[in-house]
């Protein structure tokens, strides 16, 4: 129009949720383009309007926060009557379709000129004109786009900082202008939406973020109808307006519930979908902890066997004395181990039996079955480990007792690996068939200890005993020494 840019009157009305960082840009704005600034602060009137109303003032509630809206917009429109002005509105699409906008404060005008562009547009503009500019202006502009959406109706944080941030409340723009676009300019409705969002911004928002603002969306486009219904003129930009002049037509009253239901449909199946997720995850947690407790099992077995055994061996001249008498616990060893076991299977078929009403008899019958197996099958790998360990010890003996060592060590290894497979196949299959395995894992972790000090103990008993062998005879330990001494 060729005017003079100081015919523009830039008004700075500072309030009680005023921060230094947006009143100083707002001064650098306005001298960084010529148009006449005035301040005019509206804490005083803010208050006398309080104490008119019986107000509190430390009562920060929507009267708190409106009534600094209107304040301003009346100062807006008094200051246009005195210059034979207009006001212009600074609201954008985003806003009016959220009615994020005080109702006759910041939402009323003489001409809304972003009425038609959405707040992701206005960014785009805002980085675009700083992208164009220079010095100071391009700086403020680029702090503006860096500093968080806020009305500013509540006080600052200790440090200064917005305290109120829009995006925190409604929600992302850049999702609900996506929204707005497909429901508005598409006609998609909520479910179809919500699909392609999910494409759309697969890689910054969870299905459970985009389903939850999407929902925020719908309640809030109809809920804030009436305030759209008496909208101040304003252009229409793009193929996306709400102007109840131009493209809209909606009645204030309108019902949400249809959209509303389509969308809590798919909320519940994306919460049921979570929840078998979160089973298989806690499945998957589950093994790699009996995993690590089959780890601590057979390092504790190792390293008991290991302290036994290399103690047994240094301590005995008699090595088929020492093989007979821990064949005959392994036997022993076993029947410990599958009698705990049996305790668990018990513990699972009671368990199985009070707590999963949704279980068949077939499937607690096969869960005991399973159980028995197991205990059957441990108890002779046990044995045979045991059995096959101390024959490996002394059938592989040498002179060198840094070798007779370390075959005890390869040994203690043979039994920790073999002992450590036939509790996770246990666990494997006891976890199949029971639907409760967190118990399961606790009741097995606590009788794991057990079955390891148990396991120590008869060895450190065979070691004792082989220290003072009761079937050795005085002749018998003098050729034991001879054979020592020579």
């Amino acid at each position: 129009l060729g005017l003079d840019r100081s015919g523009i009157i830039a008004v700075t009305m500072p309030c009680f949720g005023t921060t230094d960082r947006t009143y100083t840009n707002a001064c650098k704005l306005a001298e960084a383009y010529g148009v006449t600034l005035r301040e005019i602060p509206i804490r005083d009137s803010v208050r006398q309007h309080f104490a008119d109303i019986g107000h509190d003032e430390n009562q920060h509630d929507v009267t708190y926060e409106n009534g600094q809206a209107r304040e301003r917009t009346q100062v807006l429109m008094d200051i246009a009557n005195q210059v034979n002005g207009i006001v212009i509105g600074t609201g954008d699409l985003s806003e009016l379709a959220l009615g994020w906008a005080t109702y006759n404060g910041d939402h009323m005008s003489m001409y809304g000129v972003n009425s038609s562009i959405p707040k992701t547009l206005v960014r785009y503009l805002t980085a675009y004109e700083a992208s164009h500019s220079e010095g100071e202006l391009q700086e403020v502009l680029l702090d503006i786009l860096d500093t968080p959406v806020s009305p500013e109706l509540l006080p600052p944080e200790e440090d200064g900082t917005i305290a109120q941030k829009t995006e925190d409340v409604v929600g992302p723009y850049e999702l609900h202008d996506f929204f707005l676009y497909y429901m508005v300019r598409m006609g998609f409705s909520p479910s179809k939406i919500y699909r392609l969002a999910l494409q759309a911004f697969s890689k910054d928002y969870t299905e459970e973020t985009i389903i939850k603002w999407e929902k925020k969306f719908y309640w809030r486009f109809f809920s804030q109808q009436f305030k759209r219904s008496c909208l101040p003129d304003g252009p229409k930009v793009g193929t996306v307006t709400l102007s109840p002049r131009g493209d809209w037509r909606m009645p204030s009253d309108a019902c949400v519930n249809v959209w509303m239901k389509e969308l809590n449909d798919i909320e519940k199946e994306l919460l049921l979908r979570r929840r078998a997720e979160k089973k298989v995850d806690d499945a998957i947690q589950f093994t790699e902890s009996v995993g690590n407790a089959v780890t601590d099992i057979a390092d504790a077995f190792g390293n008991a066997i290991s302290e036994a055994v290399e103690g047994i061996f240094t301590a005995t001249s008699s090595p088929e004395e020492f093989n007979r008498r821990v064949q005959e616990r392994s036997s022993e060893i076993a029947e410990f181990f599958a009698s705990k076991f049996r305790k668990v299977s018990e513990d699972i078929e009671n368990m199985t039996e009070q707590n999963s009403s949704d279980s068949s008899n077939k499937e607690q019958e096969d869960t005991k079955k399973s159980c028995g197996n197991v205990v059957e099958n441990i108890a002779e790998t046990v044995g045979n480990a045991v059995s096959d360990a101390v024959n490996d010890v002394f059938n592989t003996k040498s002179e060198k007792q840094d070798d007779t060592t370390q075959s005890v060590k390869s040994t203690v290894e043979d039994i920790a690996e073999t002992v450590g497979n036939a509790v996770s196949d246990a666990v494997d299959d006891f976890f199949k068939t029971t639907t409760e395995p967190e118990e399961f894992s606790r009741r097995v972790e606590e009788r794991s200890a057990e079955i390891a000090e148990y396991f120590a103990s008869k060895l450190r008993q065979v070691l004792k005993e082989s220290e003072n062998p009761a079937n050795n005879t005085e002749d018998d330990s003098e050729d034991s020494n001879k054979k020592e001494g020579e």
